[in-house]
């Protein structure tokens, strides 16, 4: 049948809890009775230091601070010379340690980027998950591709997740119909609802990409076709697999 030919889916916490002594006798005590304060608070570390503190070594006794401008550039030039893994590491110190950096929007760009590249898909929606989109990126652009990014590492990782890939590539559809990765992000979608079940979903869907520009039309009728043999409904099947015949 026609509908089995489609393939398949792939703290500060402040101690202000002094004891107020009770009133006692005085009495005198023995040094020995006398327990030593050890002190306990920790250190607290600095949420937004000026720069990072590089420990010295032999070949770099006298480290330089970094800040993120300096983070920055050893990331280029790690890309640069093809060392992605590093380069990665260090766009994800900026976002680290200057989250409100001019810098860390681009940063977190382009650390997912070439995880995406590299198919680690889990490592994108980590390095995105960490990135506050409401307080930090107010640029379309970038919102929009972190959408792509994020639907497509959710239904392109080992273990795919087709409820989330579909919630951030229906973001992408709405956005930006006429890109070019919004192209690829409806094929997807199709995909996603198909593998939920979702079939008037893909239905509504493929009938939006029968009409766009630059896709196949001839699919987008076969797979309405097929959708509609799913839900039982034979006779609104037969009048578009007809077509695509």
């Amino acid at each position: 049948q026609l509908a089995d030919k489609i393939f398949p889916a792939n703290k500060y916490v402040d101690k202000l809890d002094e004891k107020i002594p009770e009133k006692k006798e005085i009495i005198p005590k023995q040094e020995e009775d006398i327990p030593k304060q050890e002190e306990t608070t920790p250190k607290q570390k600095k949420i937004n230091p000026q720069a990072e503190e590089i420990t010295p070594t032999p070949e770099n006794p006298n480290p330089v601070k970094e800040n993120a401008e300096s983070m920055l550039a050893k990331a280029q030039q790690y890309e640069q010379n093809k060392e992605f893994d590093s380069a990665a590491e260090e766009y994800k110190k900026v976002a680290l340690f200057y989250p409100y950096s001019k810098y860390t929007s681009s940063c977190i760009k382009n650390e997912a980027i070439i995880y995406f590249k590299h198919k680690k898909y889990n490592e994108v929606i980590e390095a995105l998950k960490s990135f506050d989109l409401k307080d930090n990126w107010t640029n379309k652009n970038l919102i929009n591709l972190s959408n792509y990014l994020n639907g497509m590492s959710y239904y392109l990782k080992k273990n795919p997740d087709y409820n989330y890939a579909s919630y951030y590539l229906e973001k992408v559809a709405e956005a930006e119909p006429h890109n070019r990765n919004t192209q690829n992000a409806l094929h997807m979608l199709g995909i996603c609802y198909e593998n939920l079940q979702h079939y008037d979903d893909a239905i509504e869907l493929y009938k939006k990409i029968y009409n766009l520009h630059g896709h196949d039309q001839s699919e987008a009728l076969y797979k309405i076709g097929k959708f509609y043999a799913l839900k039982k409904e034979v006779d609104k099947s037969n009048k578009y697999l007809i077509q695509y015949i």
